[in-house]
């Protein structure tokens, strides 16, 4: 790197997604959802859920804590504009839906999380588990606060070291053969197919 470097990304208003089995704590949820829809009144504060049950216990718990939080008014206008309880009918139904969203935190507040973790295709960051709430992320154990928002997680990660990191395109060709079909081909360094054009091309990317 050299210059001035950024080290940071435009980033949009915070974001939570929580996915709960019918064991979750409401009160834990709710805590959590409220966590980020106090950040700001475009925050966005989802749960995801096959209990119906939870959701009314969340939804009690959410309007409880909202009297004594210091920035309700705040975390009330993000729950009516981007806030959402959605109630599904299995758990696969809910991470399918959780990776449309693509959220910038998700919670996994399941009994066992861990099997579950592969199924997430499209997140900044995920916390697994009722002990491990988004702002531990956001202050001390997290393993990056910069995350993608606004849906960018699709196709964006974390900002690291590779963010900054630079890979060279290269390319080589050497006389085409007398008996070669027309028509240019690419193949990666390791590949060992022959090739009608000999041209190769590549990145190199030392890790």
């Amino acid at each position: 790197m050299a210059g001035e470097v950024g080290i940071d990304m435009l980033a949009g208003p915070s974001e939570i997604l929580v996915i709960a089995d019918e064991l979750a704590n409401a009160h834990y949820v709710a805590a959590d959802l409220l966590s980020q829809a106090e950040h700001d009144a475009m925050a966005s504060a989802v749960l995801i859920t096959p209990s119906a049950d939870l959701a009314r216990q969340v939804a009690t718990s959410l309007e409880q804590q909202l009297n004594r939080l210091a920035r309700a008014g705040v975390a009330r206008e993000a729950l009516e504009n981007y806030g959402a309880l959605f109630v599904v009918e299995r758990l696969d139904d809910a991470f399918a839906l959780a990776n449309t969203i693509a959220p910038e935190h998700l919670e996994l507040q399941l009994q066992d999380p861990w099997p579950w973790l592969g199924r997430v295709e499209h997140a900044g960051a995920v916390f697994l588990g009722t002990n491990t709430p988004e702002p531990v992320g956001d202050y001390f154990a997290g393993p990056n606060h910069v995350l993608p928002t606004a849906g960018t997680a699709r196709f964006a990660s974390a900002l690291g070291w590779k963010t900054s990191s630079r890979k060279p395109a290269w390319c080589t060709t050497r006389a085409r053969p007398s008996n070669a079909t027309p028509g240019p081909s690419c193949a990666s360094p390791s590949s060992k197919a022959s090739a009608p054009m000999p041209l190769r091309c590549g990145c190199a990317w030392n890790e």
